[in-house]
């Protein structure tokens, strides 16, 4: 911007700082965040960014003009906002500063399950399964089937409940047992675990 001294231009710091996107999903580390851009009264200007070491800047990265998130994904039941400064000098050295919120946005999380077990049963008796599940989202319902000869692959239903109750006609060796509990969240999500059955 031209002042005092005739034809010379002296030099103007930035006056705002950009960011394209400032919403993220949940459960995701090294997200893309955004672009970053900086307003100059001075045109042809190239600028640096930098997170000041402050608020949440450990949660975040900057490669030149994009901010991203770090290796750890945040977690909306933990925390839905974070707050950062950047600073964006030009290529005068001038500087402006400014605290950016970045949100969180939920997702469904996976339940999380629990088969018991190991479990021993005599050949021809019943024996109660005790299966359990929590979900970190608030209000969601819990399914719960049981596959009794669980191959590692593919998961056949046998038996539906937290707690069945059960029988095996025939002594066989040790098998895996496996339970799925499913969420009713949008999409579900679904957590399969393992367990030993012998009778």
């Amino acid at each position: 911007v031209l002042h005092g001294t005739p034809g010379f231009e002296e030099n103007d710091p930035p006056r705002s700082i950009s960011l394209t996107n400032n919403l993220v999903p949940e459960n995701q580390p090294s997200y893309v965040v955004g672009e970053l851009s900086a307003l100059d009264p001075d045109l042809f200007e190239s600028f640096v960014f930098e997170l000041l070491p402050e608020l949440d800047h450990q949660s975040f990265v900057i490669n030149d003009r994009i901010l991203s998130l770090g290796t750890t994904g945040f977690d909306f039941e933990a925390k839905s906002i974070y707050r950062i400064r950047i600073r964006v000098v030009d290529t005068g050295g001038l500087a402006f500063t400014r605290s950016l919120d970045i949100r969180v946005e939920d997702r469904n999380d996976p339940p999380v399950a629990n088969a018991g077990g190991p479990y021993i049963i005599g050949e021809g008796l019943e024996i109660g399964l005790v299966g359990s599940g929590i979900d970190q989202d608030a209000g969601q319902a819990l399914t719960f089937e049981w596959d009794l000869d669980f191959d590692g692959s593919g998961f056949q239903s046998t038996v539906s409940g937290a707690a069945p109750v059960v029988s095996f006609p025939d002594q066989f060796a040790t098998r895996s047992i496996a339970l799925r509990v499913t969420d009713n969240g949008t999409p579900p999500q679904r957590t399969i675990v393992t367990t030993t059955l012998t009778v």
